[in-house]
């Protein structure tokens, strides 16, 4: 696993653990950060306070462009890394758009909820183009 991936592990965590327990995103950073056990990388802290910078606009987005979802019904982990994925692809520019497409099948897969189970989405594939 690379550093990145493992830095956006650690991200995901620090923003779920931050809604869970109702506390500022940057409070819960700078808590783990104090107890540096395991160290919090670098891009973990920009991941972080890039998100809270500009989540109403990242919230925006998600609640505009989400089909059959709104963000309080995505459960908190979608959530985040949603957030994380549109701070990067939006504001972050050191990640190259090459990367930001790299996992391109998730813009050509459609999720919506079904009243099979609770929880459940359906998802079907999109055209390829």
């Amino acid at each position: 696993m690379s550093a990145r991936t493992k830095a956006r592990k650690r991200a995901v965590d620090i923003l779920f653990e931050a809604e869970q327990r109702k506390l500022p995103p940057v409070q819960v950073l700078a808590d783990r950060v104090a107890q540096s056990d395991p160290a919090v990388p670098e891009y973990t802290v920009a991941l972080v306070e890039g998100v809270t910078a500009h989540l109403d606009r990242i919230d925006e987005l998600l609640s505009t462009y989400s089909q059959g979802w709104t963000l309080d019904r995505m459960p908190a982990v979608d959530r985040a890394l949603l957030r994380i994925g549109a701070f990067e692809v939006l504001f972050a520019d050191d990640v190259p758009d090459a990367v930001a497409s790299t996992r391109r099948w998730t813009s050509r897969v459609r999720c919506r909820p079904t009243t099979r189970r609770r929880s459940s989405t359906a998802c079907s594939a999109g055209s390829s183009s």
